[in-house]
């Protein structure tokens, strides 16, 4: 509570927070656990904001590595990333379409769960931090190359968000944020 007091002390308007699917997803079940510990430690927290008259930016920042890189987990446990498959929670091998489908499903749901809860006050979504980082890892594409590859892909994942947040009636009140790029294309 001190915490969040000196938070609203300070003046700011927006915090912007860490999220990942693993929150609301249920490994053992594979399926969504929106009740899980986690998940109700995060409306907790917005609420505490909300409360403080503070909105949330909900960062999603690891959404181009889940959806087209390969993905790396972190192991809590001996406080490493290490190398994983692409989270079955929505990943469906060899199927674009589907998997941007379910990525996008996942987000509208986590949005009306967040509302249902009364966290109304996340009103702001970004779903890449630095998605033009990676690019050495090709050894077969120029950097550009790649800057391009990424902008088009966050592109679509961001319209499918966009139009599943339209159908569903929650787009006119969450403001998709783009990419901060903290790399640049070239290693100078």
């Amino acid at each position: 509570k001190a915490e969040l007091d000196a938070v609203q002390k300070s003046g700011i308007h927006i915090a912007r927070t860490h999220f990942d699917y693993a929150m609301a997803w249920d490994v053992h079940a594979r399926d969504w656990d929106f009740e899980s510990e986690d998940m109700q430690a995060f409306y907790r927290w917005c609420l505490e904001l909300k409360q403080r008259g503070i909105e949330v930016h909900l960062s999603y920042w690891a959404a181009f590595s889940q959806l087209y890189d390969q993905y790396l987990s972190y192991d809590a446990t001996s406080n490493v990333y290490k190398e994983g498959s692409k989270p079955s929670a929505f990943y469906v091998e060899g199927d674009e379409e589907k998997t941007l489908g379910r990525f996008a499903a996942f987000i509208d749901s986590l949005f009306q769960q967040l509302r249902a809860k009364g966290c109304t006050n996340v009103t702001y979504l970004s779903l890449s931090t630095e998605p033009g980082f990676v690019y050495r890892q090709s050894d077969t594409m120029t950097a550009e190359q790649v800057a391009e590859l990424y902008a088009t892909e966050f592109l679509k994942y961001s319209n499918a968000v966009s139009n599943q947040l339209k159908k569903s009636g929650l787009r006119q009140n969450i403001t998709i944020v783009g990419p901060n790029e903290g790399a640049s294309t070239t290693p100078e």
